[in-house]
């Protein structure tokens, strides 16, 4: 066995990752490679034509160079092919330690509602069937890893655990100048709440006319939200994603997020667009959702606050005008530093696996 050599394996073009779920994997594997590993890969489409001469590729080359461990990035949808599900089970048999991360559980949850046609029925009847056994080749893995530690309680696996989340270290050289600008990067419908960003600026507006949000979405979810702010002087929005992002990031001085707190699946979940601005050097304000609210909490790097416009309003009001927000600034560059980059998160699966390797050596 080769220690120093890992497969990963993805199901989205590592290449070209923009989206948060997207860029997760890219930058895993990059940490990886950062800690000196030789890593086999197997990323693209799992629909992809080629997948299944790579997954044959791959097993080839284990035969010859067996690695100590495999980490698995989920993909969106239920592993939808009976060859990866399969692929697991054969690297389990060849004792190659695997962990699979675990991102997204929508179907845990009941939130398809109302009158569906028939095809919508019958393709959800699919997915939840795709779901059970993803679920039960999971069994074959060594750990399984969730977002956050409210998570396990959906789960039986083994051995379940969380990552730390992570960033990459885009701090700025230099302190900000107070300027009263936000920003807020992601969804504005379903899960998350445009129009509470939308009032509690509105509410801005009317205690300091300083106070501006740079608002970055879909367009087509902006086409969707009825505001009457949407043409409001305070208001930027841009429909951008990436590196292009990066500008924008450093105009701001708070980081948002406005995930809905009445809906059950945020409770599990930290938004890949936390870290982002921990990554640019952002206090964070929130609603208070559990997973979320329980590690801003802990690491003290911004505050918690009710969903509502006022208490939004308070919250923002409260780091930028109380002498405090050069100290949030020093805890998210320490916190991010020593603990939450991508090289972080990658050590800790390397620890982790490695370890169950040593106790079955």
């Amino acid at each position: 066995m080769r220690k120093n050599s890992m497969i990963f394996i993805s199901y989205i073009d590592s290449e070209n990752a923009t989206s948060g779920s997207r860029l997760r994997p890219k930058e895993m594997l990059k940490g990886f490679k950062e800690q000196g590993l030789h890593v086999l890969t197997l990323t693209g489409d799992q629909y992809a034509p080629s997948r299944k001469k790579d997954i044959q590729k791959l097993l080839t080359q284990i035969k010859t160079e067996k690695p100590a461990f495999c980490y698995i990035e989920s993909p969106t949808y239920p592993i939808m092919k009976h060859r990866d599900r399969k692929l697991i089970k054969q690297l389990h048999r060849q004792g190659i330690k695997i962990g699979y991360f675990y991102r997204d559980f929508y179907r845990k949850f009941p939130m398809r509602s109302g009158r569906r046609s028939i095809s919508r029925a019958m393709k959800d009847k699919l997915l939840d069937f795709l779901q059970w056994r993803t679920d039960r080749v999971l069994r074959y893995c060594d750990i399984v890893y969730f977002p956050s530690e409210q998570c396990k309680e959906l789960f039986s696996f083994k051995d379940m655990r969380s990552l730390p989340p992570a960033g990459e270290n885009h701090l700025p050289s230099v302190p900000k100048p107070v300027n009263y600008t936000c920003i807020y990067v992601g969804g504005i419908v379903g899960h998350y709440d445009g129009k509470l960003l939308l009032d509690t600026f509105e509410e801005l507006a009317k205690r300091d006319n300083r106070y501006k949000l740079i608002l970055v979405c879909r367009k087509d979810e902006w086409d969707r939200l009825d505001h009457p702010a949407k043409q409001a002087e305070w208001l930027e929005v841009h429909h951008t994603s990436g590196d292009e992002l990066a500008a924008l990031y450093g105009r701001a001085q708070i980081g948002l997020v406005s995930q809905r707190a009445d809906n059950q699946y945020n409770k599990y979940v930290i938004p890949v667009k936390t870290f982002e601005y921990m990554s640019y050097g952002l206090p964070i304000v929130s609603v208070n959702v559990e997973a979320l609210a329980g590690f801003i909490e802990q690491v003290d790097i911004g505050l918690v606050v009710h969903a509502s416009p006022s208490d939004f309003a308070d919250g923002i009001q409260k780091i930028l005008e109380n002498d405090c927000y050069s100290e949030y600034c020093r805890r998210i560059s320490q916190k991010l530093l020593t603990q939450n980059l991508w090289s972080h998160r990658a050590q800790s699966v390397i620890r982790d696996l490695g370890s169950l390797e040593k106790q079955n050596g």
